[in-house]
């Protein structure tokens, strides 16, 4: 196709003496900022010049949106269908998008600029040539990233002609400036445009930034502008949280050693008050005692006093041995009692200060997490390092359907890993996906670590995970390969 056709203005509204585009290809990346799809009402030049080069060529596969959800498969969360007629917006949505932030923010906000004008350019073209080539009056701006597969397929992607262009530039009454913005104003009202600013706004907020509501564009900028500012701020209440609990622990600990030190007080105050019965009695006893000796040099009849002495002090000495055994018995628990209990104050002293330190994590629980740090691990390096297929989620992909088609078709190697796994199509589905699942997993470890792995999951993670160490402890990714390819 040649160049856009110009001699419709005619000689008193001719343009520059520039060379007209060819709508044959992109001129530049489509990424544009939104003011770039802006014109004024009547602005014919601007539409001809500016935008029909974008509207009229054919986009190569490079500044699709769907090459750029697949290069950064995390984004497509911002753009999910709403779950209700009318979305309630929250953070449900963006919860990969998130973990990716604190992670790398910089980079983060770069994707999400870049994604803003992709999807914003692929609505205004879905938009405006729907219209043109429907010849519908109403806008039908309700494209939702599910139908890409279907449009990239059709109209969307290929070259208009030249006739075509000439319709939609020079035919005024119909087309022109005018139907070009009635498209833009439409999109900028659609559901899937509102939305997405919708998910920009909450987003931003729950970063830190409270701003109103605006171009998600312009708080995008906002927020790599305070960024600085935010991780300051989020480093912050991390640190106070972790303070809160750590009081928290701490008052507690220190309530339970109060109760225990009054405990132990207690028990020490009842063994003074028996030892202090134990000396009384003991008193009165020796009372008694030397008032039957008393009794005895002053008798008339020594030779019968002196038998009831001996017989009354015989008496005597028996009850007072039997009563000082059940005194010394009575102490001796008393003693054992207290000891146990000051050898479970410092146990339970020293555990109260560790949980302040070190809160308790189950050890089974780091065991599971550690599996599935390897698993995914596994999934990153098994396929061939010089695949030129992008993204590890995608080179795993093809590695597992390329092993499960081979192993389905007449491998029977007991030792592989899809031994016990092929025959049933729901594992093949759970392989699949799987490295998405592990990274959903590890991103979210501090919400999910809890919960459970999906049986199916669990079972394809078993069957896979590797069983090959170095001396080191290292996994032997050699032999792990030798594993899958017989």
């Amino acid at each position: 196709m040649g160049p856009f056709p110009i001699s419709c203005y005619g000689p008193a509204k001719s343009f520059d003496s520039s060379p007209c585009t060819s709508s044959e290809i992109i001129p530049n990346k489509p990424n544009k900022s939104l003011d770039f799809w802006y014109i004024a009402p009547h602005d014919r030049k601007t539409l001809t010049r500016l935008i029909m080069p974008y509207m009229a060529a054919r986009i190569p596969r490079r500044y699709l949106l769907q090459t750029l959800l697949e290069k950064h498969t995390w984004l497509s969360e911002i753009l999910l269908p709403a779950r209700r007629q009318k979305e309630d917006v929250r953070l449900d949505f963006l919860q990969q998008i998130t973990a990716s932030f604190w992670k790398s923010p910089r980079r983060t906000i770069e994707k999400l600029v870049k994604l803003t004008r992709t999807w914003f350019f692929t609505l205004l073209r879905y938009t405006y040539r729907t219209r043109f080539f429907n010849g519908s009056t109403t806008c039908r701006s309700d494209l939702e990233v599910p139908d890409i597969q279907s449009y990239e397929a059709q109209r969307y992607i290929s070259e208009l002609t030249e006739s075509e262009v000439h319709r939609l530039v020079c035919v005024s009454n119909k087309y022109g400036a005018t139907f070009y913005r009635s498209s833009y104003k439409s999109v900028k009202q659609c559901p899937a445009w509102t939305r997405f600013c919708a998910r920009i706004q909450t987003f931003c907020d729950a970063m830190g930034l409270f701003a109103p509501p605006r171009d998600p564009e312009q708080s995008l900028e906002e927020l790599q502008n305070n960024l600085s500012s935010l991780v300051l701020r989020q480093e912050w209440l991390r640190t106070t949280a972790h303070l809160d609990e750590t009081a928290v622990l701490a008052r507690g600990t220190a309530r339970y050693v109060k109760e225990l030190n009054g405990r132990v007080a207690s028990a020490g105050l009842i063994n003074l008050n028996l030892a202090e019965e134990t000396r009384q009695h003991v008193r009165t006893l020796l009372q008694q005692y030397n008032k039957l000796q008393s009794t005895l040099a002053t008798s008339s009849h020594p030779q019968q006093c002196d038998s009831n002495v001996s017989a009354e002090l015989q008496r005597q000495r028996r009850a007072w041995e039997k009563e000082l055994q059940c005194l010394r018995s009575r102490i001796e628990e008393s003693e054992a009692v207290t000891e146990r209990q000051l050898v479970t104050l410092a146990e339970q002293t020293k555990k109260g200060c560790t949980n302040i330190s070190h809160p308790t994590v189950p050890s089974n629980e780091w065991r599971r997490v550690e599996v599935l740090v390897a698993c995914r691990w596994l999934l990153e390096h098994l396929p061939a390092p010089n695949s030129k297929q992008q993204g590890f989620g995608n080179r795993w992909r093809l590695f597992w359907q390329s092993q499960w088609k081979q192993y389905k078709q007449g491998a029977s190697c007991e030792d592989h890993p899809l031994h016990a796994l092929v025959g049933d199509e729901k594992y093949n589905r759970v392989g699949k996906g799987l490295y998405g699942t592990l990274s959903s997993f590890l991103h979210e470890y501090g919400r999910l670590r809890i919960d459970p792995l999906n049986s199916d999951v669990q079972r394809v993670v078993d069957s896979i995970s590797p069983v090959h160490y170095n001396s080191n402890g290292q996994i032997d990714i050699e032999a792990e390969r030798r594993r899958w390819v017989k």
